[in-house]
């Protein structure tokens, strides 16, 4: 797990590097993309927060979360730079757009056995274009917390 967030965030600080003056569209757009390269993060994030965090000791879970807590800092630091907002603002936009990630990202969509069971089931969800919804998403997190 910690793995997989640190090549998340790694990607973002390597699309986001100091001193960038992307317009948000740019931000949403390259946010998304990386978002979706990294499924497989969000599904074991889904795991994290539901079963790992309340079933792990308590030194396994401090190791955990100093590693993270490291990583999100760097990622919160240079998203209130970027966006030239002060750094509660960055985390509460970094969590929004993690915890949408998460609900969106780690549904296996892809996965055959999963949309015939869905089918089967007579789901009455619509096909959701996740690209356009992340990107609209992340937009408007941009410019609530840039000019709010």
């Amino acid at each position: 797990m910690a793995d997989r967030q640190r090549e998340y965030i790694s990607s973002l600080l390597a699309a986001f590097p100091q001193g960038s003056d992307y317009s948000c569209e740019m931000i949403a757009e390259l946010w998304t993309e990386i978002a979706i390269s990294h499924r497989k993060y969000w599904r074991y994030f889904i795991l994290l927060t539901s079963i790992i965090e309340t079933n792990s000791s308590l030194d396994a879970l401090v190791r955990f979360k100093k590693a993270a807590n490291g990583m999100i800092s760097k990622l919160v630091d240079r998203i209130a730079t970027l966006l030239d907002i002060d750094t509660r603002r960055a985390t509460s936009l970094a969590y929004a757009v993690q915890y949408h990630a998460a609900g969106c990202l780690r549904t296996p969509a892809d996965n055959e056995m999963f949309r015939k069971a869905e089918e089967i089931a007579g789901s009455c969800h619509q096909p959701v274009d996740v690209r356009a919804d992340m990107r609209e998403f992340i937009l408007m997190c941009l410019r609530q917390y840039r000019w709010n």
